[in-house]
């Protein structure tokens, strides 16, 4: 079972932020340890040669583990989100498991302004904001400098926001 790895805090949120780079699916698939929290996911992974099984399972263990909003970016992220979709439906169709996942993806979106995304805008309902603590990258299969440039970002978030958007989140013009 695969453990999330702490890298920082979101000193906006107060989100503790996550990673998880593996190399090949099936490392996912296997399973995550489960979080106490909700948390929002953002998958960063080329997925255009990998069958929708794997695709699906990928999904379900993120699920499994606690998984509320999960984005997708990377080569057919589309797909990634469809087929996250599909299991949705299935696990409340035919397993009557209720979900009020949120997926979204971000094919012509720069990986920064995907992270943005979801650090910054998959905030929990206000019902269920004391439940939200944590925010998780799973990287799967990436290269050793975009995994290095996720980390930098999720190490001091406050510069991450300042070089995607100019200015700090909240409206604090940067410095």
């Amino acid at each position: 079972m695969r453990q999330f790895e702490s890298v920082g805090e979101d000193a906006l949120t107060g989100r503790r932020l996550l990673m998880l780079e593996v190399e090949t699916p099936e490392e996912v698939a296997a399973g995550v340890a489960k979080s106490p929290h909700g948390y929002p996911a953002l998958v960063v992974w080329n997925a255009r040669h990998v069958e929708p099984a794997m695709i699906g399972a990928v999904v379900e263990s993120l699920l499994k583990s606690g998984c509320t909003f999960l984005g997708a970016w990377g080569d057919d992220c589309g797909r990634v989100h469809d087929i996250a979709d599909e299991v949705l439906v299935e696990r409340e169709v035919y397993r009557g498991i209720p979900s009020d996942v949120m997926t979204t993806f971000h094919p012509n979106e720069s990986l920064n302004d995907a992270l943005w995304f979801v650090l910054n805008l998959s905030a929990p309902m206000a019902d269920d904001a004391d439940n939200y603590k944590e925010t998780v990258v799973v990287s799967i299969g990436a290269s050793p400098g975009t995994n290095a440039a996720l980390r930098r970002a999720l190490v001091d978030t406050a510069e991450f926001n300042r070089t995607v958007v100019g200015e700090e989140v909240g409206g604090t013009p940067a410095r």
